[in-house]
């Protein structure tokens, strides 16, 4: 790449030569993704990258990192076009994404009714970290609490 280097009142006095520069892409806004390990929703952030630059030993290649919020880089997860088999694959893949659905909050308990869909926390024996499931509230049973 080759920039001309400007003096005072804006006349360009010479070509300068520079490496092309090197541009990080964006951090995306973050969406919750299902982990085919576990089925569970978890919140992610999403960067493509050259596998090569990352990764040693790794082909070369553009490759989708999915970076789980609040784990360690090495929960992180990368899929290239080698994890897909056909365009069944792919589709399948793009159904494990969705928008982070927003928490509910005590004083929107009102909200529920049955049939609603939400996604519930779960955390099993011996587990240290709660796994969030999609669900569909069954019933519902209204209970007042006076302090």
């Amino acid at each position: 790449m080759t920039l001309r280097k400007k003096t005072s009142a804006n006349t360009v006095t010479e070509n300068v030569s520079c490496p092309p520069p090197t541009i990080e892409p964006p951090s995306s806004e973050k969406l919750d993704f299902r982990d085919p390990d576990d089925d569970a929703w978890y919140t992610i952030s999403i960067r493509l990258e050259n596998a090569g630059d990352i990764l040693e030993g790794v082909d070369e290649g553009l490759h989708l990192r999915l970076m789980f919020i609040d784990f360690t880089d090495m929960e992180d997860k990368r899929y290239g076009l080698e994890n897909f088999e056909d365009v069944n694959d792919l589709d399948e893949f793009a159904k494990r994404f969705r928008v982070v659905w927003p928490q509910l909050q005590d004083s929107e308990c009102w909200k529920v009714v049955e049939g609603l869909e939400v996604c519930s926390s779960y955390q099993f024996e011996k587990e240290v970290f709660l796994k969030f499931y999609n669900a569909i509230v069954k019933s519902v049973s209204v209970r007042f609490f006076l302090n």
